[in-house]
């Protein structure tokens, strides 16, 4: 009996320490792929030839260059020296409420995407911000996204020159006031595994007035899907048992 169970235990027990070394080896590259990429899409502003191109990319995602609707990108201003915003202008001005900005259409926006085979979960979105004169002028941006609405109430955040705490400062600050919107507790900000847009609407008295705006970053994770991960364990261990017919 000796003879014939110990054969078998030789061939069981690598058996079993393939697939514990598979199944460990499988844990170790899903938590690799899943660790958090603080940023996933950042807009600095540095890029001369285009600052409304993104500056910072993390592995498994996508994003468009900034966009306006009905507003004029107006060159770059240094604040301070060496540190760029890109001005957005009004081509239409007036309103005060956020269904004004909804109805005048006056937004720049942005998309960011997993590439085919990814999710991402979205922590935050921050940038830094000033109203382009000396003021004192009224004016509003107003932050939204397709995931949570276009509509009045549904704003991820409302920021004015001339209500609220902060404020959007005027031009002659050395530096913008910094703005970061929590997503964490936005469950539609989660497993998205198509796209995420933001719209960054602006309103002003008047029209040829501006907004300036810097380090525009999204934040979050990005994760494979489910099955991407099961093709991925399914090919390792595809690999091994190939290996082990072979010997």
């Amino acid at each position: 009996m000796k003879s014939f169970i110990q054969p078998e235990n030789i061939i069981t027990c690598p058996n079993r320490r393939s697939f514990s070394a598979l199944a460990l080896l499988s844990t170790l590259l899903f938590a690799a792929a899943s660790v958090s990429a603080a940023t996933l899409a950042s807009y600095d502003m540095q890029n001369a030839p285009n600052r409304a191109l993104p500056s910072l990319l993390a592995g498994g995602v996508t994003a468009t260059s900034l966009t306006g609707n009905s507003l004029n990108p107006f060159g770059a201003v240094q604040k301070p020296t060496g540190n760029f915003y890109t001005t957005w202008v009004t081509t239409v001005g007036g309103g005060a409420t956020v269904q004004d900005a909804l109805t005048a259409s006056q937004y720049m926006y942005l998309t960011v995407s997993p590439v085919a085979g990814n999710t991402i979960t979205l922590s935050s979105i921050s940038f830094d911000i000033f109203a382009a004169t000396a003021g004192p002028s009224a004016r509003q941006m107003y932050l939204f996204s397709d995931k949570t609405g276009f509509t009045d109430g549904s704003q991820l955040l409302a920021a004015s020159t001339v209500a609220g705490a902060p404020l959007i400062p005027y031009n002659t600050v050395v530096a913008g006031q910094n703005f970061s919107i929590d997503l964490t507790g936005i469950g539609a900000m989660a497993n998205i595994s198509d796209s995420v847009t933001f719209r960054f609407y602006f309103q002003t008295p008047t029209s040829f007035q501006g907004i300036a705006l810097d380090n525009l970053t999204v934040s979050g994770t990005v994760v494979p899907e489910p099955s991407t991960f099961a093709l991925l364990g399914l090919g390792l261990i595809s690999l091994v048992a190939k290996g082990r017919s072979r010997r």
